[in-house]
């Protein structure tokens, strides 16, 4: 038997409530010019974090044990931050609030990558994450806060030699930075991947790597308020070791039904697909084409979080479902994309 960690019984129904009646995304509230600082309060390796825990004895049975593997997921970070919810912004004179799905920005960063650079050099340009949390839900007990899935991005050469200098600016500052660092951020932005208003409809999530922060955004708030729409998601990783949220899907598939969550996961460097090359996510949605069609005949919402490169693939198999099905597949998408149900952010 699975519960929840301790932090949903202290949430108050106000404040349940508050997050639940919220609908309309709030759109930059802050800015570069009028941040809103946060406060680094957790950071532990994603493939190991899970926000659901079991009693004594009981292993959730992990999809992939964060100890094992090839190291490829080593440096992808569940970090949370906490705010001051009575801050206000001087440009919009609002608080700070989200929605699942949006995202928000790390803005007036200081590049300190250079240690033989005495004054760090102040950088403009916006890093922007995907919210990896929801306000119904917020992780360790923090109810002001908000959690990323961050991927450290270190630089390698043609021969594989590293140089910090050159290594991911925000991302590095984000999984060094000791824990009581406080940063400046903007926003939220973002109102495409949004849940729908109507809690019956399925929801079909196609997401790789760090992709997975809206899922996971989405399956704590589906938790808390027992939202009854099905889920299907498909998941995609290099190796079982270097998924993230590997306990916390485990977990999650303990503890809902198969009737409201199915998590398909393509490990693209352990398995392999139809063809002899590697699976990816395309193919499993390719298996499961003529399922996933019925899905959005009873009004199912597409998510699709990654790289742009799974666009094409995964649009083609379900145009091959559609074929199969003889339907137009052409006019199938353009009802999905004018229905604001086929739902992407890629990069």
């Amino acid at each position: 038997m699975l519960w929840l960690k301790a932090e949903h019984k202290k949430q108050t129904t106000t404040a349940l409530e508050a997050a639940a009646t919220l609908t309309k995304p709030p759109l930059n509230l802050f800015s570069r010019f009028s941040p809103l600082k946060v406060r680094l309060e957790h950071r532990e390796l994603a493939s190991s974090y899970s926000a659901y825990v079991s009693p004594v004895g009981s292993d959730p049975g992990p999809v992939g044990s964060p100890a094992a593997g090839d190291g490829l997921g080593i440096d992808v970070h569940h970090l949370v931050f906490s705010y001051d919810p009575t801050a206000v912004s001087k440009e919009t004179q609002q608080p700070f609030r989200y929605l699942e799905g949006q995202s928000v920005s790390f803005v007036n960063l200081r590049d300190t990558r250079n240690k033989q650079t005495e004054t760090p050099v102040s950088v403009s340009k916006p890093r922007l994450y995907s919210v990896a949390s929801s306000p119904l839900a917020p992780d360790e007990g923090l109810p002001h806060s908000f959690s990323l899935c961050v991927k450290r991005h270190r630089y390698r050469d043609v021969n594989g030699q590293g140089d910090p200098s050159k290594d991911g600016l925000c991302s590095s500052l984000l999984c060094s930075a000791p824990i009581g660092t406080e940063f400046e951020v903007g926003g939220p932005v973002g109102a495409s991947l949004l849940l729908p208003q109507d809690r019956d409809v399925p929801l079909v999530f196609a997401c790789t790597g760090t992709g997975v922060a809206p899922l996971r955004s989405f399956l704590r708030r589906i938790v808390a308020e027992g939202r009854p729409g099905p889920v299907l998601a498909y998941v995609g990783a290099a190796t079982a070791a270097s998924l993230p949220y590997a306990r916390e899907w485990a977990a999650l598939q303990k503890l809902l039904p198969p009737s409201l969550l199915r998590l398909q996961f393509a490990l693209s460097r352990e398995a392999q697909a139809p063809d002899g090359g590697r699976l990816y996510v395309q193919h499993l949605m390719e298996r499961d084409g003529d399922m996933l069609l019925q899905l959005l005949h009873e009004g199912a919402f597409v998510y699709i979080c990654g790289r742009k490169d799974m666009l094409p693939p995964i649009k083609a198999a379900l145009q091959a479902a559609a074929a199969r099905n003889n339907l137009d597949s052409a006019a199938f998408f353009k009802s999905l994309i004018a229905a604001k149900r086929w739902r992407a952010e890629v990069y």
